[in-house]
């Protein structure tokens, strides 16, 4: 991981996924910030995984599991 800032996107909605990526790219490219960005659209997805990460954009309603309790475990 190094220096580098970890983000999440999580939302079901692929497209809000891919909308949010690319004003997040359009941020940190301009402001010379590396990072790393994982998109993800299945919130098990997060839960299976240890990977830990500075900024978080969770979609609050999802079918499985709600944003704001992934938040609670991701925290």
């Amino acid at each position: 991981m190094g220096d580098d800032m970890e983000i999440l996107i999580c939302d079901d909605q692929k497209q809000y996924v891919d909308t949010l990526k690319q004003y997040i790219d359009e941020y940190m490219i301009n402001r010379g910030i590396n990072y790393g960005t994982d998109l993800v659209c299945d919130p098990q997805v997060v839960l299976n995984n240890d990977k830990v990460y500075q900024l978080a954009f969770l979609d609050i309603q999802m079918n499985e599991l709600d944003g704001i309790l992934l938040a609670k475990v991701l925290k």
